[in-house]
């Protein structure tokens, strides 16, 4: 009776490990690349786990890289971007970058989602569960969903940038 038990104590307590293993959640988002990387992948960009070289996120090259290894391929999109109607050519699972300094998702015709630093909390992983959800009252900052090509574009940038990328499947 008391080997019964016994196993079952450790078998349960094995099981109870397994399933919280499984189930952790991820906690790399810091800024748009992570986000964005996040979206095409579904892979924790950072993680949590503070094993040497983890942790340190995504930066524009490395998401970059990540889409030509997955069949993605760029066009320039700045002047296009420009012009009436340049959102409505934009398509579910595209990628949008600007210079190196944001990126974005796009999840449907003119409908980009897109994670920017909260305002005083540079630096600060978010759980991809629970990231702050914009706008946040006295804040810039949070998740953007469903933004259109121009808001994508003016909620980052007060000036004109130099280029802009669509990477598409293929």
């Amino acid at each position: 009776m008391k080997k019964t038990i016994l196993l079952s104590v450790i078998l349960f307590s094995g099981v109870l490990i397994l399933v919280l293993s499984l189930a952790r959640p991820l906690f790399g988002i810091v800024w748009c690349h992570d986000y964005t990387y996040y979206r095409v992948s579904g892979q924790d960009p950072s993680p949590n786990d503070n094993k040497p070289g983890k942790g340190i996120g995504i930066n524009p090259s490395k998401l970059r890289k990540y889409l030509i290894d997955h069949g993605y391929k760029p066009f320039p999109y700045t002047n296009a971007a420009q012009m009436p109607g340049a959102g409505k050519r934009l398509k579910n699972g595209d990628v949008v970058i600007i210079d190196d300094a944001h990126s974005g998702y796009v999840t449907g015709s003119d409908m980009i989602d897109h994670f920017i630093q909260v305002f005083g909390s540079s630096g600060k992983k978010h759980d991809v569960q629970n990231l702050p959800k914009a706008p946040i009252p006295g804040k810039v900052g949070g998740l953007y969903s469903g933004d259109t090509l121009k808001q994508f574009i003016n909620r980052r940038f007060s000036k004109i940038f130099k280029s802009m990328e669509v990477w598409r499947k293929h």
